[in-house]
């Protein structure tokens, strides 16, 4: 059995996760808050799916502490696949990944950063 804590932040970013620093241990975000969305998250099994609840949105930044991440949405992946950020600023409707424990840790907390569009525009 898996236990995984998900947290989640929506924010201003960046138009590509390119250039993006990810963090492990914590919340990745490219600006300061500006606004704030009603964000829906589901898992079955280490698969999860995240997106907004009203609309689509422009980019994303998910890490764990443990493990690795891996996602069929175009992605960037960092950190030795501990971090996904999105590859283009396109609309997205949701992003899916899913999180693979590492040999001898069972557990992790996954951060998940929704960007709702480029700061400033």
């Amino acid at each position: 059995m898996w236990h995984a804590a998900v947290l989640v932040v929506c924010t201003w970013g960046h138009s590509n996760g390119q250039y993006i620093t990810c963090l492990d241990g914590g919340f990745t975000i490219p600006f300061g808050v500006n606004d704030v969305h009603e964000v829906d998250i589901t898992c079955n099994g280490l698969t999860c799916t995240t997106k907004l609840a009203n609309s689509n949105f422009k980019g994303f930044v998910i890490s764990t502490t443990s493990g690795t991440l891996t996602t069929t949405s175009s992605a960037v992946s960092k950190n030795s696949n501990r971090c996904l950020a999105h590859a283009d600023k396109s609309a997205k409707p949701s992003v899916s990944f899913t999180w693979s424990p590492s040999p001898s840790q069972y557990y992790t907390t996954i951060y998940v950063t929704l960007v709702s569009g480029k700061n400033g525009g």
